[in-house]
C-alpha cells in the first residue's frame, strides 16, 4: 500500500504534468488563431508575387510551427484502455511518436536563424561576420536540444492523459542547457536591436510611426517589439529555469518555454507580412523625387526579396518623409517585381 508520502509525489507529479498540458494547448491554439486570421494576408503577400528567399522563409516558419502545434495537440490525445488492444505495440508507438514530435519542434530554430542573420546582414550593409555570428548563436539552442537524443527520448502512456513524452536528461543538466541557450539567443537580439538602432540612428530626423508602409519604419517598430517580447520571455525562462526546484522527470522546469516558440513564430511571421506590405506599398507608390542627399542603403541578393528594400535618409523636412525620405532604389525593386 502507497504511502500518503509517495501519494502527495503522484498528485504533485500528475499537476505539473496536467499543467504542462493545458499550457501546450493554449500555445498551439494561440498559434493556430494566428494562423487562421492571417490567411489573407498570405494570400495577398506572397502567394500572388514571385517565390523569393523572404517567402520561403515565411513558408518554412510558418508551416513547420503550424505541423510542429498539430502534433502537440495529438500528443496529448487522451487515450484509455479499452482503445490499447495490444499495450506493447502501443507503447512503442507511442516512443517513436515522441522521439518524432521533439525533433519537428526543433526545425523551426532554422529558419528563426536565418531570418535573423538575414535582418543582421541588411542592417549592418553586407556585413557577413556579424551576420554569421547572429546566425550560430541563434541556432544554439538547436544543438543543445540535439543532446537529448543522446540521453534518450522516450515516451509513457499516462492514464487520462495518454502518451506523453519523456527525455531522460538529468534535470540538473538541463538547467545547464537553458544557461547556454537562453543567454545565446538574448545576445542574438541584442546584436539585432543594436544594429537596428545605429543604423536609423544616423537619421537626424527620422521619427517614424509603426502605422507608415516603409522598410524603415517596419524593421524599426517591428524589430523593437521583436526584441522586447523575446527578450522578457527568454530572461524569464531562465529565470525560472535556475530557481526552479523539487521537479519530476514529467515536469517541465519552466513552462515559459511553451510560449516561447509559438510567439516567436508569430512574430517572425508578422515581421515577413509587414516587411512586404511595404514592399507592395512602396512599388505603388514611388516617387521620382530623390533629392541629391548621400543615400544610405540596405541592399539584399536578388533572391531575398522583400528584405531587401533600402532605407535612404531624403531630406530634411520631416512633412515630406512619405514621399522623400524613405525610398526604394531602382535597382531593388527590378530585382523584387517581376
Amino acid at each position: 500500500m502507497a504511502s500518503a508520502g509517495d501519494q502527495a509525489a503522484l498528485i504533485n507529479e500528475y499537476n505539473g504534468v496536467i499543467v504542462a498540458s493545458h499550457c501546450m494547448n493554449a500555445a498551439a491554439v494561440l498559434y493556430l488563431y494566428n494562423w487562421l486570421i492571417t490567411i489573407d494576408q498570405e494570400v495577398e503577400y506572397f502567394w500572388k508575387g514571385k517565390v523569393t528567399g523572404a517567402a520561403i522563409l515565411f513558408y518554412l516558419n510558418r508551416y513547420i510551427s503550424l505541423a510542429s502545434f498539430v502534433i502537440s495537440l495529438v500528443d496529448w490525445m487522451p487515450m484509455t484502455d479499452k482503445v490499447r488492444n495490444r499495450p506493447s505495440s502501443f507503447v512503442a508507438d507511442c516512443i517513436a511518436y515522441s522521439i518524432y514530435s521533439f525533433a519537428v519542434e526543433l526545425v523551426p530554430y532554422v529558419p528563426w536563424a536565418a531570418f535573423a542573420g538575414l535582418r543582421c546582414f541588411a542592417l549592418t550593409h553586407g556585413n557577413w561576420v556579424l551576420a554569421t555570428l547572429v546566425f550560430m548563436l541563434s541556432l544554439v539552442p538547436l544543438g543543445v536540444n540535439l543532446v537529448y537524443f543522446f540521453y534518450g527520448i522516450t515516451g509513457e502512456n499516462i492514464p487520462l492523459l495518454g502518451c506523453s513524452s519523456v527525455d531522460l536528461t538529468p534535470v540538473g543538466l538541463s538547467d545547464r542547457f537553458a544557461l547556454v541557450s537562453r543567454p545565446s539567443l538574448i545576445l542574438a537580439d541584442c546584436i539585432l536591436i543594436l544594429a537596428t538602432w545605429l543604423t536609423l540612428a544616423r537619421r537626424a530626423t527620422f521619427r517614424p510611426s509603426y502605422r507608415e508602409t516603409t522598410f524603415t519604419s517596419v524593421m524599426l517598430w517591428d524589430g523593437a517589439l521583436y526584441f522586447v517580447v523575446l527578450l522578457a520571455l527568454n530572461a524569464l525562462h531562465l529565470s525560472l529555469t535556475l530557481t526552479s526546484i523539487d521537479v519530476t522527470d514529467l515536469q517541465d522546469t519552466s513552462l515559459v518555454g511553451f510560449f516561447t516558440d509559438p510567439l516567436t513564430s508569430i512574430l517572425v511571421q508578422h515581421f515577413l507580412l509587414r516587411l512586404q506590405w511595404a514592399n507592395n506599398t512602396s512599388n505603388g507608390s514611388e516617387t521620382g523625387a530623390q533629392g541629391d542627399e548621400t543615400t544610405s542603403s540596405i541592399v539584399f541578393d536578388r533572391v531575398i526579396g522583400s528584405i531587401g528594400g533600402s532605407l535612404q535618409p531624403g531630406n530634411h523636412d520631416y512633412a515630406d518623409h512619405c514621399t522623400d525620405e524613405l525610398s526604394i532604389e531602382d535597382s531593388v525593386m527590378d530585382s523584387v517585381v517581376s
